[in-house]
């Protein structure tokens, strides 16, 4: 039987309505889409009842028991129906989604379209390095600050929360593999923490920087600047060439100060023997090293005999055979058997020999038994080493 008032099938329910006017004894209505039992039909704005009224079975038409007038207004309303279990309550909601206000992800946040992009303080993406482009990621903060030490807001923090001595925080950069899974990386920049973390302290570390030598090798460390601000390049710095263009002729790979200890001997029989006082220090820059020679002659219980060297020389030199330049020594009590010409040299590649000449005469090695009680050799002198 027909009636005025509400139906109880709208509870739980959204709805779709199809309203048209009825023709002169129209029986039923096509074209619809609806659930079997979750429908209402009224006509003239009272609602039929179902099977007795209207029969509504195949979910696209509807039939009338008795036909329509002419300009009867009918609307037939199709109920959406759902399951409360299949949606959250308040309660379930406030726990599973995040708010304006913020909160505490417990799993992975994952943006799959590609070229995703977020932005944090900003949704300004743009960024021109050369050229125009856009960011995946742009963190903006407003800070007036001046300051490099106390730079704040405009930043990203990258922490470790561990404080396991020596432990480390990184930036990855890596490519995605060809199959997707997983991110291989190509260089890293990570900060190695040296102490234990103690609380309210600043934490001493190192800045290490990373490459991928060759395709497949892993990255590896090529620069390091420690905690109290040495940089670090076992493989040396190129100078002087365009951007990214190595040459091992424009490298400086080696830096060394130290001392050595110079000793008189004898190239080609026994060396002098006796007391000797000897300091000797140098400075290796890349291939150039330079050399300070000291050496004196407290007693002599024996000059030995052969070719006069000095011994010990800290690097090999290139070249031998006297074509190695020479440093012009400082000498005091020294009987040589040609003069005034003479200089110290490289007789090999490891032992300096005094190579002398008189005007008019060629040049020759000076030998053991030109040596005093107390004789004294000073000298400086820089040559080429083989590396």
């Amino acid at each position: 039987m027909s009636y005025l008032g509400r139906s109880a099938k709208l509870s739980l329910k959204a709805q779709e309505k199809v309203s048209f006017l009825a023709t002169a004894g129209q029986t039923s209505k096509t074209g619809l889409s609806y659930v079997p039992s979750f429908v209402e039909v009224y006509v003239n704005g009272i609602l039929l009842t179902d099977t007795t009224d209207f029969t509504a079975t195949n979910g696209n038409s509807v039939t009338f028991t008795v036909a329509l007038a002419l300009n009867d207004e009918v609307t037939v309303i199709s109920l959406k129906t759902f399951t409360v279990a299949d949606h959250y309550t308040k309660t379930e909601d406030d726990a599973r989604f995040l708010g304006k206000a913020g909160g505490t992800m417990t799993g992975n946040l994952v943006l799959s379209a590609a070229n995703s992009q977020v932005g944090i303080g900003t949704d300004n993406m743009q960024i021109f390095n050369s050229v125009g482009g856009s960011s995946g990621l742009v963190v903006t903060g407003v800070s007036s600050s001046t300051a490099i030490l106390g730079n704040t807001l405009s930043n990203i923090t990258i922490a470790n929360g561990d404080g396991t001595a020596n432990n480390t925080a990184a930036l990855h950069f890596a490519r995605e593999d060809t199959d997707g899974n997983p991110n291989y990386a190509g260089a890293s920049i990570v900060s190695q923490f040296k102490e234990t973390q103690v609380t309210g302290q600043y934490p001493k570390a190192d800045l290490a920087f990373l490459t991928s030598t060759s395709a497949n090798s892993a990255p590896s460390e090529k620069m390091r600047i420690d905690s109290s601000g040495h940089a670090i390049i076992p493989a040396g710095v190129t100078l002087g060439t365009a951007a990214g263009v190595y040459s091992a002729a424009n490298t400086l790979d080696d830096y060394e100060e130290g001392t050595w200890t110079p000793s008189l001997g004898s190239i080609s029989s026994s060396a002098p023997a006796g007391s000797f006082s000897h300091v000797g220090s140098y400075i290796k820059v890349g291939r150039a090293v330079h050399l300070t020679i000291y050496i004196q002659c407290n007693s002599l219980s024996s000059v030995g005999g052969g070719i006069l060297s000095i011994d010990g020389i800290p690097f090999n030199a290139t070249t031998a055979d006297g074509y190695m330049p020479s440093g012009i020594p400082i000498v005091h009590s020294w009987d040589p058997a040609r003069s005034p010409h003479g200089g110290l040299t490289f007789y090999t590649n490891n032992r300096l020999a005094f190579l002398t000449s008189n005007h008019d005469s060629g040049w020759n090695w000076e030998h053991t038994n030109t040596l005093n009680a107390t004789t004294v050799f000073r000298c400086t002198m820089t040559y080429t080493a083989v590396s």
